[in-house]
């Protein structure tokens, strides 16, 4: 969440700078990472129930496919902001 409300700050400097006006559009990286990162938060209390209830009755299964699902949507929205604000700055 955090890391969300520096790209929004972040977007907001680079329009100062360049002297342009602030659209919508712009703030959408930043608020994205900010709902990336409350639904994290959501996903591992989540896992953490389960995992907790799993290992209590000892039937605990260890599941890397959905984490391997996400940490590629993370990792993939974080190199479109990148190039976003690469080509934001530049345009």
């Amino acid at each position: 969440m955090g890391f969300g409300f520096v790209i929004a700050k972040f977007q907001i400097f680079l329009h100062i700078l360049v002297q342009r006006p602030l659209t919508n559009l712009s703030l959408l990286g930043g608020v994205i990472m900010i709902i990336m990162g409350v639904a994290t938060l959501l996903y591992g209390f989540y896992e953490y129930i389960v995992e907790e209830k799993e290992i209590e009755s000892n039937e605990f299964k260890p599941r890397t496919l959905p984490i391997i699902i996400y940490t590629a949507l993370l990792t993939s929205l974080a190199i479109a902001l990148v190039i976003s604000v690469y080509v934001s700055s530049y345009f």
